[in-house]
C-alpha cells in the first residue's frame, strides 16, 4: 500500500552496501523506521531523501507487516544553508536531536514537533541571527509547551511571588522558583540566564549561551531524555 507522508528526516542508519534506514518524524503519522535502497550510489535520485534535515513529501510503501520502503519524495527544504556554519549546523542536530526523542507514533503530537522544529530550522538558515542561541532558547521554550511542560518565568512556582535575581528550577512543582525555595536537585539558572530565556532579544553572546544550556538541562531533566548533541554544540 503506498502511502505518502510530510516528514522530517532526522537520523540516517547505513544499512548493507547502498542502502539506509531513515527515521522519519512525520505530520500524518508519528515517527517511523523506513528503508530507502541505492541512496548511497552516485547515480541515486533520492540521495537527497536520506540525509538529516530533508524535509518533504515522503512516498512510502506500506508492506502488510507494518514495514516502510522509500520510493519518492519531493523536498521542500533541506537546509543545505546550515553546512556553511559550523554553529548553526550543529544547532541543527540538536533540532533534530529532541524531534527523534520526543517523537513517537501518536500522530498529533509528533506533528507539532515537527512544525516546531521545522520553523527553527527555518530560522536558523534564513535568520539574522550570527550565533543561533537565541533561536535555540526560544525553540526548547516551544517544544516544553507542546510536551506540556510550558515556563512560567513571572511567579514563583511554590509562592506565587515574583521572580527576581538567581532562580532554579523545581522538578517537583515544574516551574522556577525564587532562592530561598531552591533544593540540591533544582536547576540553577543565573538572574542574566533568567532573563535571556524570558526575552533573549538583547541577551549578550555569554548570556544566551547560559540561558540555553539552562533551558535544554531543564528541557532534559523534564522529559528524562538525554541530549547528546548538547554537549557537542556547547563545546564549539
Amino acid at each position: 500500500m503506498e502511502v505518502k507522508l510530510n516528514a522530517l528526516c532526522v537520523r540516517t542508519i547505513d544499512y548493507r552496501d547502498n542502502d539506509r534506514l531513515l527515521s522519519l518524524c512525520s505530520v500524518e503519522g508519528g515517527k517511523i523506521l523506513a528503508k530507502i535502497r541505492g541512496c548511497k550510489s552516485p547515480k541515486s535520485k533520492l540521495r537527497f531523501a536520506a540525509s538529516p534535515f530533508c524535509f518533504g513529501e515522503y512516498i512510502l510503501n506500506s508492506s502488510p507487516s507494518g514495514h516502510y520502503t522509500v520510493t519518492g519524495c519531493s523536498a521542500y527544504d533541506c537546509f543545505s544553508e546550515l553546512t556553511a556554519d559550523i554553529f548553526k549546523y550543529y544547532a541543527g542536530f540538536f533540532v533534530l536531536e529532541v524531534t527523534e526523542k520526543l517523537s513517537s507514533e501518536d500522530a498529533e503530537s509528533t506533528a507539532k514537533l515537527v512544525l516546531k522544529a521545522v520553523e527553527c530550522l527555518k530560522e536558523l538558515c534564513y535568520g539574522d541571527d550570527e550565533r543561533p542561541e537565541k533561536i535555540l532558547i526560544n525553540y526548547v521554550k516551544d517544544v516544553l509547551a507542546v510536551s506540556g511542560y510550558a515556563l512560567n518565568t513571572d511567579v514563583c512556582a511554590v509562592s506565587g511571588k515574583p521572580l527576581s535575581g538567581n532562580v532554579g528550577f523545581d522538578l517537583v512543582s515544574g516551574g522556577f522558583v525564587n532562592r530561598e525555595y531552591k533544593t540540591i536537585d533544582n536547576v540553577t539558572v543565573s538572574a542574566a540566564a533568567f532573563h535571556a530565556i524570558k526575552d533573549a532579544t538583547d541577551a549578550s553572546e555569554a548570556e544566551a549561551s547560559a540561558a540555553f544550556r539552562a533551558a535544554a538541562t531543564i528541557l532534559s531533566r523534564v522529559t528524562g531524555i538525554k541530549l547528546s548533541n548538547l554537549d557537542e554544540f556547547m563545546r564549539l
